[in-house]
Protein backbone atom coordinates (compact mmCIF):
# COMPACT_ATOMS: atom_id res chain seq x y z
CA UNK A 1 0.00 0.00 0.00
CA UNK A 2 1.39 3.42 -0.74
CA UNK A 3 2.13 6.10 1.89
CA UNK A 4 -1.26 7.95 0.43
CA UNK A 5 -3.32 4.77 0.27
CA UNK A 6 -2.59 4.16 3.74
CA UNK A 7 -3.50 7.79 4.83
CA UNK A 8 -6.71 7.44 3.20
CA UNK A 9 -7.63 4.27 4.17
CA UNK A 10 -6.78 5.48 8.45
CA UNK A 11 -9.17 8.53 7.91
CA UNK A 12 -11.70 6.72 6.04
CA UNK A 13 -12.31 4.80 9.01
CA UNK A 14 -12.39 7.09 11.49
CA UNK A 15 -16.19 8.15 12.28
CA UNK A 16 -15.97 11.90 12.36
CA UNK A 17 -14.03 12.45 9.30
CA UNK A 18 -16.15 10.07 7.14
CA UNK A 19 -18.20 13.04 5.56
CA UNK A 20 -15.43 15.52 5.60
CA UNK A 21 -13.65 16.79 2.66
CA UNK A 22 -10.27 16.16 1.98
CA UNK A 23 -8.46 19.00 2.92
CA UNK A 24 -6.69 19.70 -0.31
CA UNK A 25 -10.08 20.03 -2.24
CA UNK A 26 -11.54 22.24 0.91
CA UNK A 27 -8.80 25.17 0.87
CA UNK A 28 -10.14 26.37 -2.67
CA UNK A 29 -12.89 27.14 -0.28
CA UNK A 30 -11.15 28.89 2.13
CA UNK A 31 -9.16 30.93 -0.20
CA UNK A 32 -11.98 32.24 -2.20
CA UNK A 33 -14.03 32.79 1.14
CA UNK A 34 -10.58 35.22 2.24
CA UNK A 35 -9.48 36.54 -1.26
CA UNK A 36 -6.38 37.03 -0.37
CA UNK A 37 -4.01 39.53 -2.07
CA UNK A 38 -0.42 37.64 0.13
CA UNK A 39 -0.20 33.81 1.16
CA UNK A 40 2.69 32.30 3.15
CA UNK A 41 2.81 28.87 4.02
CA UNK A 42 5.55 26.84 6.22
CA UNK A 43 5.53 23.29 4.56
CA UNK A 44 5.25 23.24 1.04
CA UNK A 45 6.42 19.91 0.48
CA UNK A 46 5.07 18.73 -2.92
CA UNK A 47 3.27 21.32 -3.41
CA UNK A 48 -0.77 21.10 -3.62
CA UNK A 49 -1.26 23.48 -1.04
CA UNK A 50 0.86 26.82 -2.81
CA UNK A 51 -0.97 25.58 -6.27
CA UNK A 52 -4.31 26.13 -4.60
CA UNK A 53 -3.62 30.42 -4.27
CA UNK A 54 -3.16 32.76 -7.22
CA UNK A 55 -1.40 35.63 -5.21
CA UNK A 56 1.86 36.98 -3.84
CA UNK A 57 3.41 33.76 -2.02
CA UNK A 58 6.39 33.19 -0.04
CA UNK A 59 6.60 29.30 1.50
CA UNK A 60 9.19 27.75 3.19
CA UNK A 61 10.23 24.12 3.22
CA UNK A 62 13.97 22.40 4.72
CA UNK A 63 13.29 20.10 1.52
CA UNK A 64 11.13 20.63 -1.59
CA UNK A 65 9.46 18.07 -3.07
CA UNK A 66 7.39 20.13 -5.88
CA UNK A 67 5.75 17.63 -8.45
CA UNK A 68 3.81 20.27 -9.85
CA UNK A 69 3.03 23.95 -11.01
CA UNK A 70 3.01 26.06 -8.07
CA UNK A 71 3.28 29.46 -10.03
CA UNK A 72 -0.01 29.61 -11.64
CA UNK A 73 -0.91 33.36 -12.11
CA UNK A 74 0.96 34.24 -8.93
CA UNK A 75 2.20 37.74 -9.60
CA UNK A 76 5.58 36.27 -7.22
CA UNK A 77 6.65 33.38 -5.26
CA UNK A 78 9.63 33.15 -3.15
CA UNK A 79 10.88 29.92 -1.81
CA UNK A 80 13.10 29.54 0.73
CA UNK A 81 14.51 26.12 1.76
CA UNK A 82 15.31 25.84 5.06
CA UNK A 83 13.82 25.08 8.35
CA UNK A 84 11.19 27.60 9.80
CA UNK A 85 13.01 28.82 12.39
CA UNK A 86 16.04 29.80 10.53
CA UNK A 87 13.64 31.58 7.92
CA UNK A 88 12.29 33.62 10.69
CA UNK A 89 16.14 34.36 12.21
CA UNK A 90 17.39 35.41 8.94
CA UNK A 91 14.16 37.13 7.34
CA UNK A 92 11.37 40.37 8.12
CA UNK A 93 8.44 38.34 6.31
CA UNK A 94 6.94 41.94 5.94
CA UNK A 95 9.46 42.80 3.86
CA UNK A 96 9.31 40.00 1.35
CA UNK A 97 5.60 40.90 0.88
CA UNK A 98 4.18 43.12 -0.83
CA UNK A 99 2.61 46.36 1.00
CA UNK A 100 1.32 46.97 3.48
CA UNK A 101 3.72 43.71 4.08
CA UNK A 102 0.83 41.56 5.93
CA UNK A 103 -0.23 37.95 5.49
CA UNK A 104 -3.68 37.32 4.43
CA UNK A 105 -3.83 33.95 4.31
CA UNK A 106 -1.13 31.05 5.91
CA UNK A 107 -1.15 27.42 6.30
CA UNK A 108 1.54 25.80 8.70
CA UNK A 109 1.94 22.48 7.57
CA UNK A 110 6.05 21.66 8.75
CA UNK A 111 7.49 20.00 11.69
CA UNK A 112 4.96 17.79 13.47
CA UNK A 113 6.14 18.73 16.94
CA UNK A 114 4.10 20.72 18.89
CA UNK A 115 6.77 23.41 19.65
CA UNK A 116 7.42 23.72 16.19
CA UNK A 117 4.05 24.28 15.30
CA UNK A 118 3.37 26.46 18.60
CA UNK A 119 6.51 28.69 17.16
CA UNK A 120 5.62 28.95 13.97
CA UNK A 121 2.05 30.36 14.70
CA UNK A 122 3.46 33.30 17.08
CA UNK A 123 6.08 34.16 14.45
CA UNK A 124 3.65 33.96 11.97
CA UNK A 125 1.16 36.33 14.04
CA UNK A 126 3.35 38.77 14.21
CA UNK A 127 3.04 40.05 10.22
CA UNK A 128 -0.79 39.15 10.59
CA UNK A 129 -3.96 41.94 10.82
CA UNK A 130 -6.83 41.11 12.34
CA UNK A 131 -8.32 40.28 8.92
CA UNK A 132 -5.90 37.73 8.69
CA UNK A 133 -6.44 33.62 8.44
CA UNK A 134 -4.23 31.38 9.52
CA UNK A 135 -4.86 27.54 8.61
CA UNK A 136 -3.23 24.59 10.71
CA UNK A 137 -2.93 21.20 9.74
CA UNK A 138 -2.79 17.21 11.06
CA UNK A 139 -4.04 18.83 14.83
CA UNK A 140 -6.58 15.85 15.21
CA UNK A 141 -4.75 12.43 15.15
CA UNK A 142 -7.50 9.42 14.01
CA UNK A 143 -5.74 7.49 16.23
CA UNK A 144 -3.07 7.60 19.25
CA UNK A 145 -0.42 6.03 17.72
CA UNK A 146 -0.48 8.43 15.04
CA UNK A 147 0.39 11.09 17.37
CA UNK A 148 3.16 9.76 18.63
CA UNK A 149 6.52 12.04 18.84
CA UNK A 150 9.47 10.67 15.89
CA UNK A 151 13.06 10.45 17.34
CA UNK A 152 15.15 13.32 17.26
CA UNK A 153 13.09 17.33 16.23
CA UNK A 154 14.27 17.02 13.12
CA UNK A 155 12.40 18.00 9.70
CA UNK A 156 9.94 15.66 8.80
CA UNK A 157 6.33 16.47 6.60
CA UNK A 158 3.27 14.14 6.73
CA UNK A 159 3.61 10.96 4.64
CA UNK A 160 7.29 10.52 4.71
CA UNK A 161 8.55 6.76 4.81
CA UNK A 162 9.95 6.69 8.46
CA UNK A 163 7.04 8.36 9.60
CA UNK A 164 4.11 5.37 8.02
CA UNK A 165 6.49 2.59 9.11
CA UNK A 166 6.26 3.34 12.98
CA UNK A 167 3.01 5.10 12.47
CA UNK A 168 1.07 2.90 10.07
CA UNK A 169 0.39 5.89 7.96
CA UNK A 170 -0.79 9.55 8.67
CA UNK A 171 1.37 10.75 11.30
CA UNK A 172 0.85 13.92 13.06
CA UNK A 173 2.85 13.99 15.38
CA UNK A 174 1.49 15.68 19.22
CA UNK A 175 0.48 18.63 17.30
CA UNK A 176 -3.04 18.68 18.26
CA UNK A 177 -1.28 20.41 21.50
CA UNK A 178 -1.12 23.55 20.37
CA UNK A 179 -4.80 23.50 19.44
CA UNK A 180 -5.82 22.69 23.30
CA UNK A 181 -2.85 25.02 23.70
CA UNK A 182 -4.42 28.40 21.73
CA UNK A 183 -8.28 27.43 23.16
CA UNK A 184 -7.29 27.47 26.99
CA UNK A 185 -4.84 30.35 26.24
CA UNK A 186 -5.70 32.90 23.83
CA UNK A 187 -9.60 32.74 24.19
CA UNK A 188 -9.40 35.73 21.96
CA UNK A 189 -8.66 34.07 18.44
CA UNK A 190 -11.48 32.68 16.76
CA UNK A 191 -10.91 29.10 16.16
CA UNK A 192 -12.80 26.53 14.10
CA UNK A 193 -11.87 22.76 13.56
CA UNK A 194 -13.47 21.50 10.00
CA UNK A 195 -13.69 17.47 9.81
CA UNK A 196 -11.55 17.51 6.51
CA UNK A 197 -9.93 14.07 6.38
CA UNK A 198 -6.77 13.13 6.77
CA UNK A 199 -6.34 15.07 10.42
CA UNK A 200 -9.21 17.67 10.09
CA UNK A 201 -8.13 21.44 9.46
CA UNK A 202 -8.03 24.63 11.92
CA UNK A 203 -8.83 27.64 10.52
CA UNK A 204 -7.97 30.72 12.75
CA UNK A 205 -9.15 34.76 12.37
CA UNK A 206 -8.89 37.36 14.73
CA UNK A 207 -5.47 37.20 14.88
CA UNK A 208 -3.83 40.25 17.02
CA UNK A 209 0.03 41.04 16.03
CA UNK A 210 0.60 42.83 19.24
CA UNK A 211 -0.18 39.74 21.36
CA UNK A 212 2.58 38.58 23.50
CA UNK A 213 0.78 35.53 25.12
CA UNK A 214 2.71 32.98 23.97
CA UNK A 215 6.06 34.28 23.81
CA UNK A 216 5.67 35.41 27.30
CA UNK A 217 4.90 31.65 28.49
CA UNK A 218 6.35 29.69 25.65
CA UNK A 219 8.87 28.13 27.97
CA UNK A 220 6.54 27.31 30.88
CA UNK A 221 3.36 26.05 27.84
CA UNK A 222 6.37 23.63 26.52
CA UNK A 223 6.80 21.95 29.69
CA UNK A 224 3.28 21.89 30.79
CA UNK A 225 2.04 20.26 27.64
CA UNK A 226 5.18 18.03 26.60
CA UNK A 227 3.95 14.73 27.97
CA UNK A 228 0.46 15.51 27.68
CA UNK A 229 -0.01 12.39 25.67
CA UNK A 230 1.37 10.31 28.30
CA UNK A 231 -2.06 10.73 30.32
CA UNK A 232 -4.91 8.21 30.60
CA UNK A 233 -7.56 8.88 27.98
CA UNK A 234 -5.97 11.93 26.99
CA UNK A 235 -7.23 11.08 22.66
CA UNK A 236 -10.61 10.69 24.04
CA UNK A 237 -10.72 13.80 26.08
CA UNK A 238 -9.09 15.80 22.88
CA UNK A 239 -12.20 14.80 20.59
CA UNK A 240 -14.63 15.16 23.30
CA UNK A 241 -13.44 18.49 24.17
CA UNK A 242 -13.03 19.91 20.02
CA UNK A 243 -16.11 20.07 18.37
CA UNK A 244 -15.62 19.07 14.34
CA UNK A 245 -17.35 21.69 11.90
CA UNK A 246 -18.85 20.23 8.60
CA UNK A 247 -16.39 21.05 5.96
CA UNK A 248 -19.33 20.11 3.05
CA UNK A 249 -21.75 22.63 4.77
CA UNK A 250 -18.86 25.05 3.99
CA UNK A 251 -18.00 25.14 0.28
CA UNK A 252 -19.95 28.40 -0.15
CA UNK A 253 -17.73 30.83 0.33
CA UNK A 254 -20.50 33.67 1.14
CA UNK A 255 -21.44 30.82 4.02
CA UNK A 256 -17.58 29.92 4.83
CA UNK A 257 -17.28 33.81 5.38
CA UNK A 258 -19.75 34.11 7.83
CA UNK A 259 -18.82 30.89 9.95
CA UNK A 260 -15.04 32.65 10.27
CA UNK A 261 -16.14 36.45 11.02
CA UNK A 262 -14.46 38.08 7.86
CA UNK A 263 -17.76 40.26 7.10
CA UNK A 264 -17.97 41.75 10.87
Amino acid sequence: MTDAAAVEALSNSFAPFARGIRYVRFLPAVVAACRPQTYFEIGTSRGFSLAAVDCAAVCVDPKFQVEQDVIGKKPSLMAFQTTSDEFFARHDLSRLLPAPGAVDLAFLDGMHHFEFLLRDFMNTERHCTKRSVVMLHDCMPVRPIVARRLGKPRPMQTGTRRAVAETGGGWTGDVWKVLRILQTVRPDLRITVFDCPPSSLVVITDCDPGSRVLAERYDALVAEWMDADFAPGWFDALHDAVPLVSSRAHLDPAVLRRRLGLDE
